[in-house]
C-alpha cells in the first residue's frame, strides 16, 4: 500500500470511530422530535417536591455583583477551585433528578438554573476569555452552545438543546422565559442574584421582562432616532409574536412610563445588535449606555 493510501485509510477510520462516539451526544437538529414525545414533557402536578438550589444561591452570593449601569457581572478571577468544585457537584446533583416528578413551576426553575449555572461553570472551565463565543472546540469550530456540556439523567444535551428542546416547547406560550436565561454575555439577560424558585414566577417573569425592555443593552434609542433592540428578538423572533411589529409591541407593554412615552413615535425596531463581551466584572468599565452599541467585534 503506499504511503498516501495508507494515511486515507487512517484519516477514514480516526473519522469513523469519532463520529461512532458523538452518536451518544444530543445536539439540537432541524426536525428533532417534538417535545410531547419526550420524557421532559411529563409533569406531576400535585407533586411538592422542592429541588435544592441552595449550592447555587451560594455561588452568586459570592460571585455575582451588580454593576453602576445594573448589569449582573460575575468575579470570575475570583472563583477559587472549592467552589468551582461545589458548583459542579451542584450540577450532578441537578443532573440525577427526575423532572417528571415535579410540577410545572418547579420545573421552570430547575431548567433556569441548571442552564445557567452550567453557562457560568462552562465559562470557569475555560477562562480566562473575553467572550463566552471565544470558546471553540478543537475539532469543526464547534459553538460553545453546542457542545454537550448538561448532563440530564445520564446523558448529555448541548446549552441549544436545552433551550430550544426542552425550555421553549414547554413554555411555548410564554416568551418571557428568555429572560430569566444568561448566556454570559453583556447583552444577555442579566444573570439572577439569587437563584430561581417556583414561588411567585409571574411576578419574576414581570420584573425580568421590564428589567431588560428598560435596560439599554434591550433597547436604545440613537440620537438619530433609530430603534436598536437585542438580537433576542430577531433570533427569537416566533416567540415574541412572530413578526418585527409585534416584537416592537411585546417591548412597549414593558417599557416603563419614560421609555413608552419615547416610544410613542415610532412604529418598528430599526436594527439588532448584540454585545457578546463576557459579563466579567472585570470588563465592568469597558460597557457602558455611550459605548455599548460600538465595541468592535463583540457587537455584531
Amino acid at each position: 500500500m503506499h504511503l498516501k493510501s495508507a494515511h486515507t485509510v487512517i484519516l477514514s477510520v480516526t473519522l469513523c470511530f469519532f463520529l461512532w462516539g458523538c452518536a451518544a451526544i444530543i445536539f439540537p437538529q432541524p426536525g428533532s422530535p417534538v417535545l410531547k414525545q419526550s420524557v421532559f414533557a411529563t409533569e406531576d402536578r400535585d407533586s411538592t417536591i422542592t429541588v435544592d438550589h441552595e449550592p447555587w444561591n451560594l455561588f452568586l452570593e459570592l460571585y455575582a455583583t451588580k454593576d453602576r449601569y445594573d448589569i449582573v457581572r460575575v468575579k470570575y478571577g475570583d472563583v477559587v477551585a472549592e467552589q468551582h468544585e461545589e458548583l459542579a457537584k451542584y450540577l450532578d446533583k441537578l443532573s440525577m433528578i427526575d423532572t417528571a416528578t415535579l410540577n410545572r413551576s418547579e420545573q421552570l426553575a430547575y431548567w433556569v438554573n441548571l442552564y445557567n449555572a452550567s453557562v457560568v461553570k462552562l465559562i470557569l472551565d475555560h477562562y480566562p476569555i473575553r467572550s463566552i463565543m471565544d470558546i471553540q472546540t478543537t475539532f469543526l469550530g464547534t459553538s460553545p452552545f453546542n457542545m454537550p456540556v448538561v448532563k440530564v439523567r445520564g446523558r448529555k444535551y448541548s446549552l441549544n438543546y436545552v433551550k430550544d428542546h426542552i425550555i421553549r416547547p414547554l413554555w411555548a406560550l410564554e416568551p418571557r422565559v428568555h429572560y430569566l436565561l444568561c448566556d454570559g454575555a453583556v447583552s444577555s439577560p442579566n444573570l439572577a442574584l439569587e437563584a430561581y424558585t417556583a414561588k411567585d414566577l409571574d411576578k419574576t417573569l414581570v420584573n425580568a421582562a421590564a428589567q431588560y425592555v428598560n435596560h439599554f443593552k434591550g433597547l436604545t434609542i440613537t440620537k438619530d432616532r433609530h430603534v436598536v433592540a437585542s438580537r433576542l428578538y430577531e433570533w427569537y423572533e416566533d416567540d415574541f409574536g412572530r413578526s418585527p411589529e409585534r416584537a416592537f409591541h411585546h417591548i412597549y407593554v414593558y417599557s416603563r412610563e419614560k421609555q413608552r412615552d419615547r416610544l410613542e413615535i415610532y412604529e418598528e425596531i430599526d436594527a439588532y445588535r448584540y454585545n457578546w463581551l463576557l459579563n466579567d466584572a472585570k470588563f465592568a468599565n469597558d460597557t457602558t449606555p455611550e459605548t455599548y452599541l460600538n465595541q468592535g467585534k463583540y457587537n455584531p
